[in-house]
């Protein structure tokens, strides 16, 4: 049997599969970043940051985050 290689496609189908099977949304956007996460094009610390700068938006935090 050959075995096929293990690509970020795999893994970013794979990460979005087990966040669907526990009810989390993942939109092709989204799975299309993980993809680009985990074959390294993305930085995640920048990706990260996105998030948490929208949270606190979203929640009114102050920037110094206090």
């Amino acid at each position: 049997m050959r075995v096929k290689p293990i690509t970020s496609e795999f893994l970013a189908a794979q990460a979005a599969g087990s966040c669907r099977i526990e009810g989390l949304k993942v939109t092709e956007k989204e799975e299309r970043l993980m993809r680009d996460i985990i074959a390294g094009k993305v930085d995640a610390e920048v990706e990260i940051q996105k998030i948490v700068n929208a949270c606190k938006a979203e929640n009114k935090v102050p920037k110094s985050g206090k």
